[in-house]
């Protein structure tokens, strides 16, 4: 009786050659000499997709230099927005410290600015010149004046 262990040594192993053309002896192979390659360029995609992104920070003004509450930021190709606070102050996060900043705000024109970094920003905004033409008041019901 032979043993086990000497069957697979002379048969080259438990996937050894097959055919007498040793095709899958080349497949293990060549799947041996690729898998590092592939592993270590999934690796390198996954890093250059990890960016941390920096909270950037800064004050909207009007044209006087006075505060701007409620005015809109975001972050230009993002879904990222936030809006300035009572003194125009606001922060928002941006991946890799680079981008532009969108403002904007009813009766002001939009404005935008380039981010390089995490320091402050300070935007200043223009009033439009644009006025409303007319106002229609509509009202419905029926009220009783009281003293």
């Amino acid at each position: 009786m032979k043993c086990p262990r000497l069957l697979m040594q002379r048969s080259g192993g438990l996937l050894g050659n097959i055919s007498a053309s040793g095709g899958v002896q080349r497949t293990l192979t060549g799947i041996k000499r690729f898998l590092p390659v592939f592993l270590l360029l999934m690796g390198a995609g996954l890093f250059g997709y990890s960016q941390t992104p920096v909270k950037v920070s800064g004050t909207v003004t009007d044209d006087n230099g006075a505060p701007l509450a409620a005015v809109t930021v975001s972050l230009k190709g993002s879904k990222t927005i936030t809006t300035t606070d009572a003194d125009g102050r606001f922060s928002i996060d941006v991946p890799d410290a680079r981008g532009t900043l969108l403002f904007s705000s009813v009766g002001y024109a939009a404005s935008q600015a380039t981010v390089n970094g995490p320091g402050p920003l300070a935007v200043r905004m223009a009033a439009e010149s644009q006025s409303l033409t007319g106002v229609v008041v509509v009202g419905y019901g029926t009220q009783k004046k009281s003293d």
